[in-house]
């Protein structure tokens, strides 16, 4: 396992990522999502905040009675008059993840995997180098939090003592000050933590999706394709066109040749306004291929060595004769009218 760890020298490719995104597996923080919901609460407590002290004060005396009947309704009533409070809260959550790019849908994670169960994997999890940052992560956001929680408590306990017999409304407004005070200190402390735990889990899901040279080559040849596969591919369109082109000879009406290295089959349709066009092009055994298949046909075979080296470099499959070749093709289709009506004169 460490040789293979070890040979994993390479980043983890585009597609690489894609797979461990579908999988689930994404650098997130849930400190950072916790603080998103943290400030959505605070910003609720700034929007609402006096509407829902109000609401919950007046209904403190029920809450606090002794009848069970009215401090069950009042305690419906006081958890409707909260419910802005909760949907921004879960709006901020799902914003808290979609600013980190960690909102996935991957059924993988729904599915049940026995390997969860195996003992020395879970072991290897909890005592390996991740659970241990886990546990240092959990430890240092217990201290803070504590340290938070007891220097605020220290700060305003004279204001605590100074509730005791005081009416409860006053109450509840004095623990709603404490509470938005703490929450502002938890949102400071999870932003905190939040970017050392996103900082870490980025680290770590590189260094876990790192490559090795033959995973990478594997998936060149899986999104690219095999290079020997491709090569053959190659090799087998090469050879149909050639195939097709060279059944095209049988179409033109004259071969201008070198005589021996290149060789060039030209169509002219007369009824038409367009010049004589290409229709078939080759240097030495493609050359050797056109004639014999002129020869077969019956197209006349024109030796003119200048014209067909200028004629196979101008042209492509399919294109019409330049104009300063106009001359030379000319003289080359007259050549090849006199050899048809030469043959025929001769049956």
């Amino acid at each position: 396992m460490s040789e293979d760890q070890n040979d994993k020298q390479h980043e983890a490719t585009p597609q690489r990522l894609r797979e461990a995104r579908k999988r689930g597996d994404v650098p997130h923080s849930a400190d950072l999502a916790g603080a998103a919901v943290i400030g959505g609460l605070l910003l609720s407590a700034l929007a609402f905040g006096p509407a829902m002290s109000e609401h919950f004060a007046v209904r403190a005396g029920a809450l606090l009675s002794l009848r069970p009947v009215a401090g069950t309704a009042a305690a419906a009533s006081a958890a409707a008059g909260f419910a802005p409070a909760f949907i921004v809260a879960a709006l901020a959550a799902i914003g808290g993840y979609a600013v980190q790019n960690a909102i996935v849908v991957a059924p993988d994670r729904l599915a049940v995997k026995w390997s969860r169960l195996d003992p020395v994997a879970n072991a290897q999890r909890r005592f390996g180098i991740a659970g241990l940052v886990d546990l240092a992560r959990t430890l240092t956001k217990l201290l803070l939090f504590s340290a938070a929680l007891g220097m605020l408590l220290w700060l305003r306990l004279p204001d605590l003592a100074a509730l005791a017999g005081v009416a409860p409304a006053i109450v509840v407004k004095a623990l709603f000050l404490q509470l938005r005070d703490f929450l502002v200190l938890a949102t400071v402390v999870l932003i905190a933590t939040g970017l050392a735990e996103l900082s870490w889990q980025r680290f770590d899901h590189g260094r876990r999706n790192r490559m090795s040279r033959q995973e990478l080559t594997d998936e060149f040849r899986q999104s690219e394709g095999d290079p020997h596969v491709k090569q053959a591919r190659r090799a087998i369109a090469l050879a149909i066109a050639n195939n097709r082109m060279i059944a095209d000879v049988r179409t033109a009406d004259v071969v201008v040749v070198n005589p021996t290295h290149y060789a060039v089959a030209l169509q002219w349709k007369r009824s038409g306004k367009r010049a004589p066009v290409c229709v078939a092009k080759g240097v030495d055994h493609m050359a050797a291929r056109i004639r014999e298949a002129a020869a077969l046909a019956g197209v006349p075979v024109r030796s003119d060595p200048p014209v067909a080296r200028a004629l196979h470099a101008s042209l492509e499959i399919g294109q019409e004769v330049l104009p300063e070749h106009y001359a030379a093709v000319a003289a080359a289709i007259r050549f090849a009218d006199a050899m048809r009506r030469r043959r025929r004169n001769s049956l």
